[in-house]
């Protein structure tokens, strides 16, 4: 038997699930918990949720969030895809289902480095992260534009993995000699 519903009916589930799950049940279901300390310094409204090296920041009243060190953002359907890029629509919608009525418990992540100590992260790991820039990307601009080189040269870099985008639009290069 093929269940099969009405765009209005598809578009109202998902309305429900957004405006039923909150991303700080997604992040606690998924091993992240508050770091009240980081949260409280910056504004109640922005709660930092922390799992080893990762953090995210909960919003709009646990509408939206954001990765502080990333390039995501969004609703609680793109957190969930965010944690696992594996998941697809149905996937994410089973997922949140199983979540709906339930608060976040606000447990909170135990410190066990001094204040202002942050965790280092890999850089072998934020460089796979990272995309090469593509034509009209704030790196692309700025190293085309800016720095005037060739979009022959930039494209180049990018396909031999010696060139990412950072955040904010950042170019990175890779260095590969000792």
């Amino acid at each position: 038997m093929v269940y099969t519903s009405s765009p209005e009916v598809q578009q109202r589930e998902l309305d429900e699930l957004r405006n039923a799950v909150n991303c700080a049940v997604v992040l606690e279901k998924a091993g992240f918990r508050l770091d009240r300390q980081a949260t409280a310094q910056r504004s109640a409204r922005n709660l930092k949720f922390r799992r080893d090296n990762e953090a995210i920041i909960v919003n709009h009243d646990g509408k939206g969030w954001w990765d502080p060190k990333g390039d995501g953002k969004g609703d609680v359907f793109t957190l969930v895809q965010y944690l696992d890029s594996s998941k697809n629509l149905g996937h994410v919608r089973q997922e949140l289902r199983a979540l709906i009525g339930r608060s976040p418990t606000l447990e909170v992540v135990e410190r066990t480095k001094g204040a202002g100590d942050r965790p280092r992260r890999d850089p072998a790991e934020l460089w796979n992260r990272r995309a090469a820039p593509g034509q009209g990307t704030a790196a692309w601009r700025y190293l085309t534009e800016i720095r005037g080189l060739s979009d022959h040269i930039v494209a180049i870099a990018g396909q031999q993995g010696a060139l990412k985008e950072g955040p904010y639009g950042t170019a990175w290069f890779g260095h590969r000699d000792a």
